[in-house]
């Protein structure tokens, strides 16, 4: 019976070699097209015989991608299907450019030993950042000095409560801000013209209108109520007090706290005083 098969018996060892085979001698003519198949290598049988970098894109004709079906392996980095793993070390996204995100199924999605703690989502034409773990918060941390601090807290377990300055804010967005730090904490509202006014929380309560000859104004729809469980109520010019409106057993008490000081009525009638009281 006649041979129609070259087997690994009718070939010595090591007589192919580099020396018996000219250069570009075997090349696509000589190949009938799916002749070579995976089967036809022996397991291990071409890994030591490939010089490094000897395999080039130039060395497969018309080549725009390479498929691997097991994957590709690099040191402890491994590159399977849709998945890119590397178990045993961190794992470095360098670029000279910018690195984008692009996930056509709107979120980019964060996990930690497979468990997902948090995602960015794009909601209509917002971003959407979300603490996918029950009750867990979202906070900003920064360096103060080289200490760590956290610098505004979220807390999902209180309905959103937000707190600048503190771990554990007291109100939520709905009823109000909380800002804490040490010292005098101030809230600054200022106006594009750059007009400015303070609320500061030290040993007082503060509102404060920064712009000389600035005026503040309370107005109400209903009433305005002056509630002081001190039971006084102060007036000042310059922080010197010109009058007081205590609570006593006897009823309201205006008090002048200026020595020889008037009360004086005064309607807008000419002028004139409607009551004098010395």
């Amino acid at each position: 019976m006649a041979l129609t098969k070259i087997t690994t018996s009718l070939v010595a060892v090591n007589t192919l070699t580099a020396a018996n085979i000219a250069d570009n001698t075997i090349d696509a003519t000589k190949i009938a097209q799916n002749q070579i198949l995976a089967r036809h290598i022996a397991a291990g049988a071409l890994s030591d015989q490939l010089a490094a970098n000897s395999i080039t894109a130039a060395m497969i004709p018309n080549a725009t991608a390479l498929t691997l079906d097991g994957g590709v392996t690099s040191g402890n980095t491994t590159i399977s299907s849709n998945t890119i793993s590397n178990p045993a070390a961190s794992m470095i996204l360098d670029s000279a450019g910018d690195i984008i995100l692009d996930a056509d199924g709107q979120d980019v999605i964060f996990k930690d030993g497979g468990t997902q703690f948090g995602s960015i989502r794009k909601n209509g034409n917002n971003i959407q950042l979300m603490a996918s773990i029950e009750d867990g918060d979202i906070t900003f941390h920064g360096d103060d000095g080289g200490s760590a601090i956290t610098a505004m807290a979220i807390d999902m377990s209180a309905g959103g409560n937000v707190g600048i300055g503190t771990t554990s804010p007291a109100f939520s967005t709905g009823s109000g801000l909380e800002i804490e730090r040490s010292g005098t904490a101030t809230l600054r509202l200022q106006d594009s013209g750059n007009k400015s006014a303070e609320i500061r929380m030290g040993s007082d309560l503060e509102f404060v209108s920064i712009n000389s000859g600035s005026n503040m104004v309370f107005d109400a729809t209903g009433d305005i109520v002056l509630d002081a469980d001190g039971g006084d109520i102060n007036l000042k010019d310059g922080g010197t007090e010109f009058l007081r409106i205590s609570n006593s057993s006897d009823g309201p008490q205006f008090y002048s706290p200026v020595s020889d000081k008037d009360f004086k009525f005064i309607v807008n009638f000419w002028n004139i005083n409607f009551l004098n009281h010395y």
